[in-house]
């Protein structure tokens, strides 16, 4: 098991209920197996819908077009259920409002079905995003693509109600944001193994 140190905390957030609940940041010698050992802990023996969205890539280095397509190849060769959407939308740059040039940009978000079997399994480490990703923690559910084809319907509040947890994670930054209507702070630290 890798060492790390956690620091976990309330957001304090009773406005936005799209924004987390609590935080949780830590450090780590190996970011990428630290933020698994987290992630494993706060599912626990859950399966998870994981998000991957070009929208949510946080690093100016990387192209997030080419990031979702990579991570859509990945996916397809793991055999996974998945499901994708692509929107094109508008830029929102001060430049192309000022200078009234319409460009679009196409965004990308793949949603895909990780059983709690495949993910023990070790083999999802390897392509675990670094760069931002949202993950849908069931609540006892097994059909991934029931699941899939549920959450295609909801909304950002219905989500909530529905899956156990939404955790977002940066692994570049070290950074989880939480949510949960079904478990309260206890019950989060008791997962995470936290006094």
């Amino acid at each position: 098991m890798e060492k790390f140190q956690i620091k976990f905390q309330k957001t304090g957030n009773n406005v936005n209920p799209e924004a987390p609940q609590y935080s949780l940041s830590y450090k780590a010698k190996d970011d990428i197996k630290a933020g698994y050992e987290i992630l494993s802990m706060l599912k626990d023996d859950e399966s998870f819908v994981l998000e991957v969205s070009s929208s949510l890539i946080l690093s100016p280095k990387i192209n997030p077009q080419q990031y979702v397509e990579d991570f859509v190849k990945q996916v397809r060769e793991m055999g996974l259920d998945y499901k994708i959407r692509q929107n094109t939308v508008q830029s929102r740059s001060f430049f192309s409002q000022f200078f009234g040039t319409n460009k679009t940009a196409t965004q990308t978000t793949i949603f895909v079905y990780v059983s709690d079997q495949i993910w023990k399994d070790g083999l999802f480490e390897k392509i675990l995003p670094l760069h931002g990703a949202r993950y849908y923690i069931t609540n006892n559910d097994t059909d991934g693509k029931e699941i899939l084809e549920k959450l295609d319907q909801m909304l950002e509040s219905e989500k909530r109600q529905y899956f156990k947890m939404i955790v977002y994670h940066a692994a570049i930054l070290h950074q989880f944001g939480i949510s949960s209507e079904l478990l309260n702070e206890e019950n989060i630290k008791g997962l995470l193994k936290l006094k």
